[in-house]
């Protein structure tokens, strides 16, 4: 169960699943900040099932993530940059192909493909 609660005497939210809490409030994560939690650990999550099933290992996974909102009503992003940087023993070519089939298969991934441009980079560090 999911549930979001407010604290009027503090005016941040508290979201609670599963018995873990986060903090939301100006001091605290915002909900841009979980936007991006939810899209780069989906991505994360979706390449790391697809390197298991190649027999690909991950050594690290770094992924940098940042965004750009619209100045329009709904101010949604419009554009979203991914930097991603895998140490690995597959080869370069290989890991690309993986990267995109987890952007390709990724479901946070592709449902803000739909509103906003994506930038992609990605750095393979064969090991």
């Amino acid at each position: 169960m999911h549930v979001l609660s407010l604290n009027k005497n503090s005016n941040q939210f508290t979201y609670t699943s599963d018995g873990k809490q986060l903090t939301i409030g100006e001091n605290e994560y915002r909900p841009y900040d979980l936007t991006y939690g939810a899209i780069s650990s989906c991505l994360m999550s979706t390449l790391m099932g697809i390197a298991k099933q190649n027999n690909v290992e991950i050594y690290q996974f770094n992924v940098i993530i940042d965004g750009v909102k619209r100045d329009s009503v709904p101010t949604t992003l419009k554009q979203i940059t991914i930097n991603a940087v895998i140490e690995t023993n597959a080869s370069k070519t290989d890991m690309e192909g993986y990267f995109n089939q987890a952007l390709a298969t990724c479901s946070m991934v592709q449902t803000f493909m739909q509103v906003a441009q994506f930038d992609t980079q990605l750095t393979v560090m064969t090991k």
